[in-house]
């Protein structure tokens, strides 16, 4: 009696602080409304429902700016231990390193893994400078003004170019190559072998990373915990390049603080992720200028290829609102859904002059499909969609006419880059903030026979619910989590080819939908 006691007391302590511990046969608290968290120092490991017998696992690292950064992620067994946190590469379908978003401002990609790329690194064997020589003026065989930024080690040192900007807009000298390097001061001269870009870094200054358990309790090292969702907000300010310039200029002969608290934020970024049940991720952004620039490049959301090695036999890319197009011979068609392993020779870029969008109605979701061969068919195995919420902020659709040109690019490394700010935004002026909403969420393609995509995940105080099809029904029932029984259906957006036949409320049987056509899509919005 007394050790089913303890078991009783044990159970009880769990479920009240949602700490559980691992077992070879799962873990306690595993539900499709439910995830499991566990922080180890730079690293945040997120587990959720895939399918009745696997997982989703979502890694997050620290990013070159020391900023929260996606990292992998692996389908794995639901009865591997939450403890288990390296997987193999059979098992992970998404190296995803570089997605967190940078912006392009004047003359560099800036934030998330990036810094100023004006800075140039410099091969100069046996240079002999010290810390001493850091803000000195030098010149190359041009005449071009350099101060060195950054000592390396012996034989390679960071500089950067005189600034000849102005009101802000910062024009640093880059065209420096092998040859004479003299410094201003006694003439002393040095040989530069090679010149090559460097990126400086850090150049973040972050100033809150909070991960917060139902977006309330802070979330420690150690065991795992079992949640609704969780929170992970950071705040960041991007250091000005020319203040950094300036700041070295003025204290010469001193390692400087790239991110130290005396030099000029050029914006100020905002995030929250909401990491939440069935692989999804909700992400608010926040980019609040602290100096008036133009911007070239802005999104809340991109996303490296998933990884198909050699674990799967098919690769394929959908694309809503998207239209039959040429590049460089090869013809694509994502809205029908695309081969992704056909090989992409330039950059595809989809915008109004490309005619291969509506300009009116641009695409704002992305989703790809890894598949395997049965029975001499194509069965898709996993899903993953991410995407621009088009009914908010800046990341409307009305907002991204005005502001953008290019609504999407796929680089060829079939890397894909969505924007809600481009060259045509012009300048943006400080303290106006340009707000966005955008998700990322990995699901399984097999749980419903006839849709090509179904998936939904928390917006707020509602349910955002995404449906896609790639054939004709007259009558197909999308059965949904009976928590969504009740809910309000308002209707987003949709594609004249489908037909919401459920009025009203969310039935307990599921939602009704007819199709006509070979593609649809209907995006439904449920709240109580």
């Amino acid at each position: 009696m007394k050790t089913n006691l303890v078991i009783v007391i044990f159970l009880i302590f769990g479920l009240c602080f949602n700490t559980f511990s691992s077992t070879n046969t799962g873990y306690p608290g595993r539900a499709e409304d439910k995830i499991a968290v566990q922080k180890n120092g730079d690293k945040v490991f997120i587990r959720s429902w895939f399918s009745p017998t696997q997982d989703v696992a979502i890694t997050l690292n620290r990013g070159v700016n020391r900023q929260i950064n996606y990292y992998r992620t692996a389908i794995i067994p639901a009865t591997t231990p939450l403890t288990k946190v390296n997987f193999t590469r059979k098992e992970i379908i998404h190296y995803c390193h570089d997605d967190t978003p940078p912006m392009k401002i004047i003359s560099t990609y800036i934030g998330a893994n990036h810094g100023c790329s004006d800075a140039r690194e410099l091969l100069i064997p046996s240079h002999g400078l010290t810390v001493k020589d850091i803000g000195t003026a030098w010149q190359d065989s041009r005449g071009d003004v350099y101060y060195p930024i950054k000592i390396v080690n012996d034989s390679k040192i960071w500089v950067l170019g005189e600034d000849k900007g102005k009101n802000g807009i910062w024009r640093f000298n880059r065209l420096i190559k092998a040859g004479d390097f003299s410094r201003q001061s006694d003439g002393k001269k040095l040989t530069i072998k090679k010149a090559v870009l460097a990126q400086m870094t850090p150049a973040a200054r972050i100033t809150k990373q909070q991960y917060l358990i139902n977006g309330k309790a802070p979330l420690k090292d150690g065991n795992p915990v079992i949640c609704d969702y969780l929170d992970i907000i950071e705040e960041y300010d991007i250091i000005a390049p020319d203040s950094l310039l300036g700041f070295i200029k003025k204290n010469p002969g001193k390692i400087p603080n790239f991110i130290g608290s005396a030099l000029d934020a050029l914006y100020t970024n905002k995030t929250t992720y909401q990491f939440q049940p069935l692989g999804a991720c909700f992400i608010e952004n926040q980019i609040i200028p602290k100096r008036d620039f133009p911007t070239y490049y802005a999104t809340p959301v991109m996303s490296m290829p998933l990884s198909k090695l050699n674990n799967y036999k098919s690769y394929e890319c959908y694309i809503p609102k998207t239209k039959p197009f040429k590049n460089a011979g090869t013809e694509y068609d994502f809205n029908a859904i695309q081969d992704f392993t056909v090989p992409i020779k330039f950059s595809l870029s989809f915008k109004a002059a490309n005619k291969n969008i509506d300009p009116l109605n641009p695409p704002n979701r992305f989703i790809q499909f890894l598949g395997q061969e049965e029975n001499g068919n194509k069965v898709r195995k996993v899903g993953f969609a991410f995407g621009i919420v088009n009914d908010f902020g800046s990341g409307s659709s009305t907002e991204r006419i005005k502001n953008v040109d290019e609504m999407c690019f796929i680089y060829r490394s079939y890397k894909t880059y969505p924007s809600i700010l481009g060259p045509k935004a012009g300048t943006l002026k400080a303290g106006v903030n340009f707000n966005s909403r955008a998700y990322r969420q990995y699901f399984n393609p097999e749980k419903y026979k006839n849709p090509t995509a179904v998936y939904w995940h928390r917006q707020n105080e509602g349910i955002r619910l995404y449906i896609d099809y790639h054939q004709a029904v007259s009558k197909d029932i999308i059965k949904l989590p009976v928590s969504f029984t009740g809910n309000n259906i308002t209707i987003v957006e949709k594609s004249p080819s489908i037909e919401l036949l459920t009025k009203g409320q969310v039935p307990a049987q599921g939602i009704a939908v007819a199709v006509t056509g070979k593609q649809g899509y209907l995006v439904l919005q449920l709240s109580k």
